[in-house]
């Protein structure tokens, strides 16, 4: 087991040279996340998922109710890219995200005890770490999350990014948060990268269950392609991924 915790735990120190960066922007943030996306083999995933529930969950619920994170979340794949598994935690700096870190693993060092079980290392032998700014969307809590979530992450231009999130904030958003309020959708979000790979900007939605969700965005992707400044969001992120994502925690 502490194996894989250790996996998780070495990208922070990876990171490092970007902190200074990072913390002299975050003290005027609110919310940040730390997200985990795993590589796994899906003839491992089904003894990964059972160490999350047995070993991980106990760890981030203690950490929410002790006030360490505000929440976190551990999602599997439906559909979409290589991704297999997805486990994000969220708090109010990136700095809160990294004690977070070491605080959760080594709780979970002191569950394991001597017991060697490292079925989750085993399944799930590669990772891509990403740390991202919530900067738009509506509140998501454990009661409104629903089972089914979907994900595209954009790959946008660095120096037009900033326009997108404009585009977001005046033409998106008030038509997300209108499909929140009629119920097709429990929450939505976007997200701006802080630290990780090439992709800049995440939408995400999700619903009470799956065929709600997909329902929700037969919908929603037409009517976001008709807004006015469509085309230009499409000039600043010129490719995305899409993911479906079952919520599992």
């Amino acid at each position: 087991m502490k194996s894989s915790i250790k996996i998780i735990l070495a990208v922070l120190f990876l990171a490092s040279p970007f902190l200074a960066i990072a913390q002299e922007e975050e003290a005027a943030e609110d919310n940040f996340v730390y997200a985990t996306y795993f590589y796994c083999d899906p003839a491992g995933e089904e003894a990964a998922d059972a160490l999350v529930e047995s070993l991980w969950k106990p760890a981030y619920d203690a950490a929410v109710e002790a006030g360490t994170i505000g929440n976190w979340g551990y999602y599997s794949h439906h559909t979409g890219g290589q991704w297999r598994r997805l486990q994000w935690y969220s708090a109010h700096s990136i700095a809160e995200l990294l004690n977070a870190q070491t605080a959760v693993g080594e709780a979970m060092d002191e569950a394991a005890g001597d017991d060697d079980n490292d079925a989750f290392g085993d399944a799930c032998t590669r990772h891509d770490d990403y740390i991202w700014q919530v900067t738009n969307g509506s509140v998501l809590t454990v009661e409104n999350v629903g089972t089914a979530s979907i994900s595209t992450y954009h790959v946008c231009s660095l120096a037009k990014s900033d326009r997108a999130d404009e585009i977001v904030a005046t033409e998106y958003a008030p038509m997300l948060n209108g499909y929140v309020e009629d119920g097709s959708l429990t929450s939505w979000g976007w997200l701006s990268h802080r630290i990780g790979g090439k992709i800049r900007r995440i939408q995400t939605m999700t619903a009470t269950d799956m065929p709600a969700l997909l329902a929700a965005t037969a919908k929603i992707f037409p009517a976001m392609g008709q807004v006015e400044s469509g085309d230009e969001f499409d000039n600043i992120c010129t490719s995305h991924t899409d993911y479906l994502w079952n919520i599992v925690h």
